[in-house]
């Protein structure tokens, strides 16, 4: 559950900083680094519900 949750939240945030800071070194406006910014974390988001299908669901363990 721990390593669900740091997959979560670390992919969409190195997704931005890589979008962003690409656009930057290559001397992109501000909206096409922002428009790379909004592709990067909605593909991230994808990413995410794709690798998000793998972990198994908490089990219920009756005695």
């Amino acid at each position: 559950l721990v390593w669900a949750s740091i997959v979560t939240y670390i992919i969409p945030v190195v997704a931005l900083f890589l979008a962003m800071g690409i656009a930057h070194q290559y001397g992109l406006g501000v909206g096409i680094q922002a428009t790379a910014a909004l592709i990067a974390f909605l593909a991230s988001l994808a990413l995410v519900r794709w690798i998000g299908k793998s972990f198994k669901g908490p089990k219920i363990i009756e005695k």
